[in-house]
């Protein structure tokens, strides 16, 4: 067994008798009652002004990072786990994908589906947006 553990399903640390130096330690900043159930993904909005979260809950949460994280919008409208979610390039708008087999486009400023994607024939689990200039 090497030094600072590594043994089968043990972490690796720095120093002898797997504690790990307090240096090391990485504390939160922020704790969040997010959601119901597992929150899936956490992603920074290009103008670092919001948080959203989605969740096997069936929604995505925009949180207002500047005021303590205040919960700014609960997007529901999915019927299954939210896996995925992008911002667009000027943080106005969110695209969110589902194990509903769609995907949807939000409108941040009011909270609205704008655009509802369907067709798929499995669940829709990641999504990427490029809505900026070429």
């Amino acid at each position: 067994r090497p030094p600072g553990g590594g043994g089968a399903g043990e972490p690796r640390h720095a120093e002898v008798g797997g504690a790990v130096p307090s240096r090391l330690r990485i504390e939160p900043l922020q704790k969040l009652q997010a959601h119901a159930s597992y929150v899936i993904r956490c992603i920074i909005s290009p103008d670092c002004r919001r948080l959203a979260t989605t969740s096997a809950d069936h929604t995505t949460k925009v949180w207002d990072m500047a005021n303590n994280f205040s919960c700014e919008e609960t997007l529901s409208g999915h019927q299954r786990w939210v896996w995925d979610a992008v911002f667009s390039a000027d943080s106005a708008y969110l695209v969110t994908a589902s194990s509903d087999q769609t995907a949807r486009l939000w409108d941040l400023a009011d909270g609205v589906t704008l655009q509802h994607y369907t067709g798929h024939h499995k669940a829709v689990t990641s999504i990427a947006l490029h809505d900026g200039p070429v």
